[in-house]
């Protein structure tokens, strides 16, 4: 069974690399540009891996996460956003997101804090401030090279 991730964003350019990024992996991808839209194609799609960015048309992430947990949808969500102050990051590892990514950020990045959640079909409860990396790829033209040697010397 392959490996479902749903990338809920709403810049088409990162939302183009991030799906390109995981599909050249081998990971089924779906696409949202609206948090309103999130829930619901949780429910329907069963992603092993939820990137939810916070500012999104519709409804926040940080809505769409509060209401997953409430409901005891325990799905791997890593946060994307351009909010990247600490307190930003706090209070979405506290309404229970698992990781967390500041834009602009590096693909490689993204991919070790993704990869062992897709492969593996779980994630283990971080709840920590995640490690960032500068970015080479910014919000606006990220179009992510597949993983490969690169990230596992990192």
């Amino acid at each position: 069974m392959t490996s479902r991730v749903l990338v809920v964003e709403d810049e088409p350019a990162l939302a183009r690399g991030l799906a390109d990024h995981f599909h050249a992996e081998g990971y089924d991808v779906r696409v949202i540009g609206r948090g309103d839209q999130a829930v619901p194609a949780i429910r329907d799609f069963r992603p092993q891996l939820v990137v939810l960015d916070i500012l999104l048309p519709g409804r926040s992430g940080l809505d769409v996460l509060r209401e997953l947990r409430a409901a005891g949808d325990r799905v791997p969500v890593l946060m994307l956003t351009a909010k990247g102050e600490v307190v930003d990051r706090v209070v979405g590892l506290e309404l229970g997101a698992d990781d967390y990514l500041a834009k602009p950020f590096a693909c490689v990045s993204c991919w070790r804090a993704s990869a062992p959640s897709c492969a593996e079909l779980r994630v283990p409860r971080r709840r920590s401030l995640p490690r960032t990396r500068s970015a080479a790829y910014g919000s606006t033209s990220a179009r992510c090279p597949p993983a490969g040697p690169m990230a596992s010397s990192i």
